[in-house]
């Protein structure tokens, strides 16, 4: 959040009460427009062979869901759920699952990991935040709990806050971007000399939250990640695409700069990886090479009551 001496101007004049008359819906939908366009159903579609595994609970779940706390009997909504990562760890612990992603591919696969685990139970839909979700059968409050973990990357924040706390009869829990994700880490783009717009996303989510009445609670999940890649070059090819979701922010010139950039910092900060060949937390051989210090990813945890 701002720090208390921050200032704001309204209308030309500074004015403290400023935070509670900006139009943050507004602000957010602006950001939407110059970020990547690939947060489509077709871009998940490809990522959902290769996605999370539900199978195994990643230290990121297990803390979600320690610090959701649900109660025996809870009807849960995982909106944006993915191959099932929280969704199966639920069902397990007793609840009715509602799972619901706008990807095909990854519902597709978490229904086929769900059903070999024995968890065929939980009850799946391709469904968008956009979507009517009455005619899913998922009216007002409809579930106990909504747990939207890293998927309120939407067009219409506000209208998504919105259908979450119409349709939830308790609770809602969302975990947001902090400025740096597995896809955007701003200490690399930095060493490459441009800038992650990618911003600080539950900033947001708590303001439009605080300005709509809600008291929301608010604290952070850290995901220590592991890259690992069999060369450099595999490497460069990994986290150029850091640089390519930006490309259209700068001019060409500094983009092939940055990817020069690149190739010296990975040379600089790649060790040999004295695991190379163990699995990883996705069920894959680990790379001959990791960056000599691993990627720390905060994910803020909003919980508010409805």
């Amino acid at each position: 959040m701002p720090t208390n001496n921050t200032r704001y101007t309204v209308n030309g004049a500074d004015d403290p009460q400023a935070l509670g008359a900006r139009d943050w819906n507004e602000e957010w939908k602006q950001l939407q427009e110059i970020r990547r366009k690939n947060d489509k159903s077709e871009y998940w579609n490809k990522r959902s062979k290769d996605f999370d595994r539900p199978d195994s609970v990643s230290p990121y779940v297990r803390e979600l869901l320690e610090r959701a706390a649900l109660e025996a009997g809870d009807v849960v909504l995982d909106m944006g759920c993915g191959t099932g990562s929280v969704a199966l760890p639920l069902a397990r612990a007793g609840h009715r699952v509602i799972a619901a992603d706008f990807s095909e591919g990854m519902i597709a696969e978490a229904q086929r990991r769900f059903e070999a685990a024995g968890a065929d139970s939980i009850e799946t839909h391709v469904l968008a935040w956009e979507d009517n979700w009455d005619a899913f059968g998922i009216g007002a409050k409809s579930v106990d709990v909504i747990i939207a973990s890293r998927s309120l990357a939407v067009y219409d924040l506000a209208a998504a806050i919105d259908k979450m706390n119409r349709t939830a009869r308790k609770r809602c829990i969302a975990t947001m971007s902090c400025g740096q994700s597995p896809r955007m880490d701003a200490r690399i783009l930095a060493a490459c000399g441009l800038e992650n717009v990618h911003g600080r996303d539950y900033q947001y989510a708590w303001n439009i939250l605080t300005n709509k009445g809600y008291r929301v609670d608010c604290s952070f999940i850290y995901s220590e990640r592991k890259d690992t890649f069999e060369s450099l070059e595999a490497g460069f090819e990994n986290f150029k695409r850091m640089i390519d979701d930006l490309a259209h922010l700068y001019p060409a010139e500094q983009i092939e700069e940055a990817y020069e950039k690149l190739r010296v910092w990975l040379e600089e900060n790649s060790v040999e990886n004295e695991e190379a060949g163990q699995m990883d937390s996705k069920g894959y051989p680990q790379g001959a090479l990791r960056l000599r210090e691993p990627r720390v990813i905060p994910w803020a945890y909003l919980e508010w009551s409805v």
